[in-house]
């Protein structure tokens, strides 16, 4: 399953959602645990990406699943270069965010947590 993992209010979580960057994040750990196992057991083939950047989506890349060497990129980079059998995990749903009408199916968090626990 290929996916695209947002950032913010999906791999972390801000105190305050409206001012990302400032103050201190949490990790979503329940998230990170199952795209883990997932890219473990060769199930998930996963880009982190985010709408603030390559960087930072490589900054989180990086401290979330140190080791992985996962690609990650900003949003408005990888747009127009969604293949068709794509997933999106994200806090917005499709209606909310116009990118995401290219992906097969969206899921948030939660959702993708449960998804992935009921696989297993």
């Amino acid at each position: 399953m290929r996916l695209y993992v947002d950032v913010d209010e999906t791999l972390v979580f801000w105190d305050n959602a409206e001012r990302p960057f400032q103050g201190e994040y949490t990790v979503n750990k329940p998230l990170v645990k199952v795209l883990k196992q997932g890219i473990d057991s060769g199930e998930y083939d996963v880009t982190i990406w985010s709408a603030g950047g390559g960087w930072w989506a490589d900054e989180i890349s990086k401290n979330l699943f140190d080791g992985y060497n996962l690609p990650a990129s900003g949003k408005h980079e990888l747009y127009h270069h969604i293949p068709d059998n794509a997933y999106a995990i994200d806090d917005r749903l499709v209606m909310d965010r116009f990118y995401l009408y290219k992906f097969v199916k969206v899921f948030l968090p939660e959702e993708f947590v449960e998804y992935a626990d009921r696989r297993r």
